[in-house]
């Protein structure tokens, strides 16, 4: 990857078009562009503007230019209305090797997700509601995914994200006393009411599944807590975005506290 500085308008504009890549993705607006400058955990490689740019980016070394909106929406492919763009790196992150030191007691994992707004908007719930963590199955949508970062509102620069392939394994591994929590139409599953009144004492994983799919069989058979919530008869189901924003919220860090 070459120096920051050396980073032409021609060349941040290819990286702009090219979106998500293995090492870099886009930041789009004001606010996630400066939590992504202001995050220890991020390196921004570059800023391009539809109006006025950030102080203080050269003498970060950190390339910048101005465009015209047409020109953001060529490069993109959307109709642009955000006014800053940026190109960040993804951060070189492992989960057992965070968990050593930050000792998490609430978690939540993205199994197969494949709506990258609904990987954004649980991020976003997770980062709310007091969660340390969120890790991403790695078959799903990228947390990294354009979409993905803006619906997550800035909570991608604000809680550790990590992505595991194996993640039932390094989650067992890093955080041993762990109790996975699951949701489940099954006959034991137990309803968010009596888990708010008697949750696990020590650390928990929330395991959402995907859209289509829910959890996986595997991932059934290892939640010691299968979940439910209760719902009318009117709908089929809750959406993953929403369903998360009720449990992540019942189960939230303040919930524990006394008082």
């Amino acid at each position: 990857m070459p120096p920051l500085s050396s980073l032409s308008p021609d060349e941040i504009r290819a990286r702009l078009s090219a979106g998500e890549t293995e090492d870099s993705f886009l930041v789009q607006g004001r606010h996630a562009v400066a939590a992504a400058l202001n995050s220890a955990d991020f390196v921004v490689e570059a800023v391009a503007s539809t109006g006025e740019l950030p102080e203080g980016l050269a003498a970060r070394g950190i390339p910048s230019f101005s465009l015209t909106k047409a020109e953001a929406e060529a490069l993109l492919g959307f109709a642009f209305h955000r006014g800053l763009l940026a190109i960040a790196r993804k951060p070189a992150r492992d989960f057992a090797t965070w968990a050593r030191t930050a000792n998490p007691r609430r978690i939540v994992v993205l199994e197969n997700l494949a709506d990258p707004g609904n990987v954004g908007t649980v991020i976003r719930n997770a980062a709310a509601f007091g969660f340390d963590a969120v890790i991403c199955s790695g078959a799903g949508a990228s947390p990294y995914n354009a979409k993905a970062a803006r619906a997550s509102a800035t909570g991608i620069f604000n809680l550790p994200v990590f992505v595991e392939s194996a993640w039932r394994e390094t989650l067992r591994m890093s955080v041993p006393s762990v109790t996975l929590i699951g949701t489940a139409l099954s006959e034991d599953a137990v309803t968010l009411d009596a888990l708010v009144k008697s949750p696990p004492a020590g650390p928990m994983a929330v395991v959402f599944g995907s859209e289509a799919n829910g959890l996986s069989t595997e991932t059934l058979a290892a939640c010691e807590i299968r979940l439910m919530i209760p719902i009318s008869d009117l709908v089929e189901s809750l959406n993953v975005a929403s369903a998360s924003a009720i449990l992540l919220h019942a189960l939230r860090a303040e919930a524990d506290q006394p008082g």
